[in-house]
């Protein structure tokens, strides 16, 4: 209680410029720190402990600052170069993604898009460990597609047009009228859904075995939902027990053991599972421990 008199004391007396650049400066001390302690862990290991992917992210980060995907392909990308333009019909930002409109929330800055944008394309990137493509899904003419945890839908819009069917799930109230308008020339062939996927059922939420009990079953899942992917996991065990073709993207970067907990949920219903190649350094989940280098995505097939 203590703690929080004092942070609302200091946000009341210091002027916001200060604290900004004194947050910047926190920021960049805790990274310095974490690049400094990885480097030291691995130091430490026996030789035989670090593989080639894990010395390539220790050799940028000898010559780099820290950064969450710790390879020379993010230089690629500068948020400044993006072109941020206004549809005059509902007043929202938007960016061309390919020949395609990826549009924001009405009250984003035209600076914050610029950021997000890149970083999504960044983390998409065919060398990022975090991309979706991978030779053991391909999005073909039949596939029903679960985009679970949308945010701006850039994974969907690129696959929108090579599939059946699109069910975007998206629980921020944000990013609903965004997404309606982005995949407006797509029509019923997109649902977007204000729901969360959850192992349980309430008004915000509910479960993926649920939801298909009476719709045409999924054929590949992409599931990104911060932290929640084993309550949904959970929510969807009958599908997973009993579709014989399925094929799923699932993220595990973003709690210590993920990786390993779902490669055996997932090797118990009969799937294939392997790793994308690299790593990721998740240092927002605070604290991050070791061995500090996470793998970002589960591919898992059945059929």
């Amino acid at each position: 209680m203590k703690a929080k008199v004092i942070k609302r004391a200091y946000r009341s007396v210091i002027p916001q410029s200060v604290q900004t650049r004194l947050d910047i400066w926190r920021q960049d001390r805790f990274l310095k720190d974490m690049r400094i302690n990885i480097l030291k862990h691995f130091n430490e290991k026996d030789s035989s402990v670090v593989n080639y992917q894990i010395e390539e992210v220790l050799s940028f980060l000898r010559k780099n600052p820290l950064h969450m995907f710790p390879y020379d392909f993010i230089y690629k990308y500068d948020a400044a170069k993006i072109n941020v333009l206004k549809d005059s019909s509902t007043e929202l930002n938007y960016v061309f993604l390919g020949n395609k409109k990826l549009f924001y929330p009405e009250r984003w800055s035209s600076e914050n898009i610029q950021y997000s944008h890149s970083f999504s394309c960044l983390e998409q990137d065919k060398q990022s460990p975090h991309s979706y493509q991978d030779e053991s899904i391909n999005y073909g003419p039949n596939d029903v597609v679960v985009d679970a945890g949308s945010a701006e839908g850039n994974f969907s819009l690129e696959i929108v047009e090579k599939v059946k069917k699109v069910y975007l799930f998206e629980c921020s109230d944000g990013w609903h009228s965004p997404l309606k308008k982005t995949f407006e020339p797509w029509g019923e062939k997109v649902e977007i859904i204000p729901l969360k996927l959850s192992s349980t059922e309430d008004p915000s939420s509910t479960t993926l075995d649920r939801f298909f009990e009476n719709k045409e079953p999924p054929t590949i899942l992409k599931i990104d939902v911060d932290g929640d992917e084993k309550s949904l996991l959970e929510g969807a065990k009958n599908l997973l027990k009993d579709l014989d073709y399925l094929r799923i993207a699932l993220c595990v970067y973003h709690k210590k053991n993920d990786e390993v907990e779902f490669t055996n949920l997932l090797q118990d219903f009969n799937f294939k599972v392997k790793t994308s190649n690299g790593y990721m350094i998740f240092y927002l989940d605070e604290p991050l421990q070791e061995p500090y280098l996470r793998r970002a995505l589960l591919f898992a097939s059945k059929g």
